[in-house]
């Protein structure tokens, strides 16, 4: 049993009180909360054994509560993670780390990482040095693909950062955002794969849903037209193309 109260000290404008926001525009977060927290604690029984097992998955502070809030309500949730409601979150960063290895691990040994090394292969005369590289970039990548991952979503968060320039939030809360995002797509992509083992046609239909996705969450929790949020998707994913090209390119040169 958790029970919670907090209270709020936002910065003060000393020129005189602060204009009100727009409608359109998301609520400044709070400068500073204090939270206090009770906890019910009771003698050790089998419940230890339950929560070591399922805890990152119960439905008031999981992975799965988490990740599932942010998925149906992302506006809601993330205001609430901004305020005192963090403490029935995980932290984002945290479960994206996770992911991103699970993610990485199922996708080398499933083969669907295949068309990266591939991709480079393209245009390009077979032969043994063109074996030798693609072994050198499969190693790479079998490696640090999961390092690959968890440096785009910084990447995202410059990219929102500056298309939402009018928005209150700050850098470190534009990671926050898209590490949400990231592991709600990663979940997906991990299902997905599962899929498809029986149908391979799946991993190619999981990116338009997923770009659709994310306009959705940025229109939905930064405000605005639908404009602003299709550029910061498509700037984003040609960001993360390019950034993991160049990656590529440099391992290939050394």
């Amino acid at each position: 049993m958790v029970a919670w109260n907090w209270s709020a000290n936002r910065e003060h404008n000393d020129q005189g009180p602060v204009m009100p926001r727009p409608r359109s525009l998301p609520p400044e977060p709070p400068a500073e909360l204090t939270v206090t927290v009770h906890h019910r604690v009771r003698r050790l029984d089998w419940s230890l054994v339950r929560d070591a097992v399922l805890g990152s998955f119960n439905l008031d502070r999981g992975y799965l509560h988490t990740a599932w809030s942010f998925a149906r309500r992302p506006a809601a949730t993330f205001q609430d993670y901004l305020g005192a409601g963090r403490v029935h979150h995980v932290n984002p960063l945290r479960l994206m780390v996770l992911l991103a290895a699970v993610a990485a691990f199922m996708s080398f040994h499933s083969g669907a990482s295949e068309g990266v090394v591939e991709g480079f292969a393209a245009g390009k005369e077979a032969g043994p040095e063109l074996a030798a590289e693609q072994s050198e970039l499969r190693e790479f990548m079998n490696r640090n693909f999961n390092l690959v991952i968890l440096g785009s979503v910084p990447l995202m968060a410059w990219i929102t950062r500056l298309v939402y320039w009018r928005r209150p939030y700050n850098w470190l809360e534009h990671v926050a955002l898209n590490a949400f995002l990231y592991v709600v797509t990663t979940l997906a992509y991990l299902v997905v794969l599962a899929i498809a083992f029986l149908w391979p046609l799946a991993l190619d239909l999981y990116g338009p849903p997923v770009m659709v996705y994310q306009v959705w969450v940025y229109r939905r929790v930064l405000g605005g037209s639908w404009w602003p949020a299709i550029l910061a998707t498509v700037l984003g994913t040609l960001g993360v193309l390019a950034t993991t090209s160049v990656v590529a390119a440099a391992v290939l040169l050394t």
